[in-house]
């Protein structure tokens, strides 16, 4: 993998974020209104980091406690997430038809898979072969049962190939596979590359101390607006989740108002510590209110320019995404309203 793919291709990357269903589309419109913002669409998500089995979980093995035990399992869980995160339906190769699972980030990202072979290549110091039980803790009862009957007559079943992985550089490695593969899905360049929810807002020091060339915008909005936009449905919907109830897919547990009320606390605790140089907090009602005032906030975050805003308010015009703001004032949940105000009181400032 080469620098020249972040320095042809990406200024930087931005990821836009939100606590639980907070409105953050809006920014994501805003931002693809900019000539130089490549913007994808807004139900993808980049899980390459966040995920479990993802990169931060393999920083954590290789870099901030490593164990060859930890180092391995990283290895052997990443390469299972990204090769059902790049599979797609190629009826060509039933193999890869069987792992996909509607991700296509092959699809997505040109050379993915190519990309994150060379990665991983890259990382693994070597392998070896030996006795190693900790693979079977992943595997299901078929295969360790098989496992088990196949070493009985052939002894070499037994061993397995065992992922050694030293960590040597390995920060510098996953930056350069991380906006290399953002770069795949840029056709000209410099740009300003936007995901959504790659990084958790849970731990943002950590995750800016990994990801060298990254900000985040994180939206917030009031949970009574968050909690009636779940259970009423979001009408802008489409498709699968224009047709079923949205308890179904149970948002932030919104389903039972006292796992919402629960779920909300915890998110909003965390709150305190959205403080860091390449983070933006914004609130979903004072960019609709404010526009003009949050839009140069958002302006001057990103380093963009008035001229690079090509398409203002095709996407977000806050004279339409005002009737977003109090909508719990319309719902027939009353009472979850009233015990949501009662019960968050000192968590969330209410207007």
């Amino acid at each position: 993998m080469s620098n020249s793919l972040i320095n042809e291709k990406i200024d930087y990357h931005i990821d836009i974020t939100g606590l639980g269903n907070s409105g953050k589309a809006i920014v994501s419109d805003y931002l693809n209104e900019f000539k130089n913002v490549v913007v994808p669409r807004k139900d993808f998500e980049f899980n390459l980091l966040r995920a479990p089995g993802g990169l931060m979980d393999m920083h954590y093995a290789l870099v901030e406690n490593w164990t060859p035990i930890r180092a391995d399992d990283s290895i052997r869980r990443f390469r299972k997430l990204t090769k059902r995160l790049g599979a797609k339906i190629n009826y060509r190769s039933p193999k890869e038809t069987l792992n996909a699972a509607g991700f296509r980030y092959d699809d997505f990202f040109p050379g993915f898979s190519i990309l994150t072979d060379d990665f991983l290549n890259e990382i693994i110091t070597f392998t070896y072969k030996g006795l190693w039980p900790y693979v079977s803790y992943h595997n299901n009862t078929f295969d360790l049962v098989w496992k088990r009957v196949s070493s009985k007559f052939y002894r070499e079943k037994a061993r397995e190939d065992i992922f050694f992985a030293d960590g040597e550089s390995f920060t510098d490695k996953l930056n350069k596979y991380v906006y290399g593969i953002m770069s795949l899905a840029i056709k000209q360049g410099p740009k300003i590359y936007v995901t959504h929810n790659s990084f958790e807002p849970y731990e943002l020091n950590r995750y800016f101390q990994v990801m060298k060339n990254s900000k985040m915008i994180l939206v917030s909005r009031d949970p009574r607006d968050v909690y009636t936009n779940i259970v009423e449905g979001n009408k802008m919907k489409s498709g699968f989740y224009k047709k079923i109830d949205p308890t179904f897919y149970n948002i932030c547990a919104a389903s039972d108002i006292e796992k919402f009320i629960h779920y909300q606390k915890k998110l909003l605790s965390f709150e305190k510590g959205f403080d860091h140089p390449n983070l933006l907090v914004i609130k979903f009602e004072e960019f609709i209110e404010k526009y003009e005032l949050v839009s140069d906030k958002v302006k001057k975050f990103l380093g963009l320019s008035s001229d690079h805003h090509v398409d203002q308010y095709k996407y977000f015009d806050p004279k339409i995404s005002v009737k977003n703001i109090g909508i719990h004032k319309k719902s027939h949940f009353s009472k979850e309203i009233k015990l949501i105000e009662t019960e968050l009181e000192g968590h969330y400032s209410f207007s």
